[in-house]
């Protein structure tokens, strides 16, 4: 068992970092959106709206995000689309601090946070076994760890810290969330490059 440790290389802690920082700040804003909204308004629809958009890429892009992440590199799409949420969420964090947030606005972000995560988790899923040399041991063990890490983070800590954070400022949470995501992209970016995905022929 010891020996398995030691063979996971370097950029693995670094992965695993990431993704479990990327999954914090999923975590965070899955709270802290809802939360957002109900400041702006009482109606059931509303929040429902805004809860169900950070969940509907995953209904309706969860094939074709697969089939997107096959053709693209697959530590740039994690680090680029982590560095896009940081900078999407400066957009709720200026409209809180001016008092000018609304429903469709936090929808919108909500949906586009959503999707992020899918091109983030599936490029991250991808990656790994050319980070680890499609070792299947190593494979298996890695793979643990990132899902128990993914679960802690964004089911269990993010929550409750999108909630505590919210009661410091209506943009303390976002601005929380984009720090974690521009984190995310750093560490993703000093990953080893892999090499380039062909694409299957029919």
């Amino acid at each position: 068992m010891t020996s398995d440790v030691r063979k996971l290389p370097t950029g693995f802690g670094r992965l695993w970092t990431a993704q479990t920082v990327s999954s914090l700040g999923d975590g965070v804003s899955h709270a802290a959106l809802p939360l957002l909204a109900l400041t702006l308004t009482r109606d059931p629809m509303a929040l429902a709206v805004v809860t169900a958009a950070g969940t509907l890429p995953w209904l309706l892009f969860g094939v074709l995000g697969g089939a997107l992440v096959d053709r693209w590199d697959r530590r740039r799409t994690m680090w680029a689309t982590d560095a896009a949420r940081a900078v999407l969420l400066a957009i709720p964090a200026a409209a809180a601090a001016l008092d000018v947030l609304s429903i469709p606005l936090l929808a919108a972000v909500a949906f586009l946070l959503g999707l992020g995560g899918l091109f983030f988790d599936t490029a991250a899923t991808a990656y790994l076994p050319d980070l680890l040399g499609r070792d299947p041991a190593l494979l298996e063990r890695a793979n643990s760890r990132l899902r128990g890490a993914q679960t802690a983070a964004s089911g269990f800590a993010g929550p409750p810290a999108g909630s505590a954070l919210l009661a410091l400022g209506r943009a303390v949470p976002l601005l929380a969330d984009a720090v974690s995501f521009a984190l995310s992209a750093l560490l993703v970016r000093s990953l080893p490059a892999a090499p380039r995905p062909v694409p299957q022929g029919p």
